[in-house]
Order: structure tokens, then sequence, then C-alpha cells
């Protein structure tokens, strides 16, 4: 007999679905911000225009190759519909605790997927008009910083609310495991905390040094994502009678 279209088979595919898209997004992560560059190489950026630029954002996008800028904008951007059919997976883990608890979690956990392919994209823009201005005339500078401002702006105007609502759909998601009606065991609601994930991925590079350390901190909220659907995969495929 085959699998019908919702059943376990499927539900653990969408489950691995949504490791390669966390492992995507990890390496537009890296590719695109996963680069620290020496603020003393570049005096004009991190001196003369201390004032006008994102110190934080530029040290990490002006020392960057641009088709490495742009691939790491597009890796994650096509690896979305990946996370999004992850998001699937994670509802049907939840399904049983019923609608209550199930599609609040879902619901957030797609818009802030939806939205956050336009806020990571845009550090590309960002980062092409820092590097422009770096090899541009005096005359040009403030029309290029006005510009990056502009890119700037754009993009925290989608990445705050999509990370927002990521993570309070990650928080909704840990409590309805926590009700113990998921089809998940009670215990992963610790975890699936986004909190403990968050502090993993976070502490983790932070113990390391050097380029990959640099390379892992850009990448920690989408680890954490990693660490979730690999729990979620193997917990469901072990529990598929409760689906």
């Amino acid at each position: 007999m085959k699998a019908s279209a919702d059943g376990p088979d499927w539900v653990w595919w969408a489950g691995w679905a949504g490791v390669l898209g966390a492992l995507g997004w990890i390496v537009g992560d890296v590719l695109i911000v996963g680069h620290v560059a020496a603020r003393d190489e570049f005096p004009l950026m991190f001196e003369v225009y201390a004032g006008s630029v994102d110190p934080e954002m530029a040290e990490r996008l002006v020392d960057v190759p641009r088709g490495r800028l742009l691939a790491g904008a597009l890796v994650a951007v096509f690896a979305m519909p990946l996370y999004l059919l992850g998001a699937w997976h994670l509802w049907r883990g939840l399904r049983p605790a019923g609608p209550r608890w199930a599609l609040p979690a879902t619901v957030l956990l797609a818009l802030g997927y939806a939205w956050s392919p336009l806020a990571h994209a845009a550090f590309y823009f960002v980062g092409a008009v820092y590097q422009t201005l770096l090899q541009s005339p005096a005359a040009s500078h403030l029309p290029l910083l006005a510009l990056a401002a502009e890119f700037r702006h754009a993009l925290l105007l989608v990445y705050v609310p999509s990370v927002a609502c990521t993570a309070l759909g990650l928080l909704v998601f840990s409590l309805a495991v926590a009700s113990g009606r998921s089809a998940y065991p009670r215990w992963f609601a610790l975890t699936s905390n986004p909190v403990l994930l968050g502090l993993l991925a976070i502490g983790g590079p932070r113990l390391l040094h050097g380029p990959v350390a640099d390379a892992l901190a850009g990448a920690a909220f989408n680890a954490a994502q990693l660490l979730l659907y690999l729990q979620s995969s193997c917990l469901l495929r072990m529990h598929r009678d409760r689906l």
C-alpha cells in the first residue's frame, strides 16, 4: 500500500527538507556575513565615515568578494521552499494537539520564513554599495552612503519582523510540545526551546577562534533551526504511530 500524501513517510521527508533548508541558509549566512574584516585596513569606512555606516554590518561585507556576496544571497533564497516544507513537517507533529496549538506556531513560522529572503538578500545590496564607495571618487561618497542607508533601512524593515515571528513561532512550538498533546515526547519541549537552541548556536562558536568562529557566528539563527529539524525528524520517525 502506498503512503498517503500526508502520511508518516512524507512527514519524515519534509523534516529532512527542513534540515536541508537550514543547511542552505547556513551556507548563505557563511558566504555573505561569515567573514570579519580588519577595520584598520579600511580607514575610509571605519574612521572617515564611521558615523554614516553600520560598523558591525560593514565589517562583515566590505572585504567579501562580490561573487561570494551574490552566491550567499541566492543560495538562501533558493533554499526557502525547503524551509516551508519543514514548517509543514512541524505542523504535522503538532496537529494531534489541535489547531489551538498547531496553527499559531505554524503560521508564525511560515510568516517568518516567507519574509526572510528579502532581508537576507538585502545584505548583498548594502555590501555592494559599501564596496563601490571604497573604489569611487569622493564626490560620489555621500550619495552612496545615502543609498546604503536606504538599503539597510529596507533590510531592517523586513529582518526584524521576520526574526521576531520565527523566534515567537519556535517558542509557541515548544509550549505546544510541553502540553503533552502533540506527536512529540514532552521532553522535546526543552531541547526545542529557542532560548536553549540559541544559547547553543551562539555560545558554541565563541568556544572557537579565528575564521571558523566568525563564519559560524553569522549563521547562529539557522544553526539553531538545524538542531530543531534534526531532532524533530528523528522523533517523528520514531513516533510515527502518533501522527
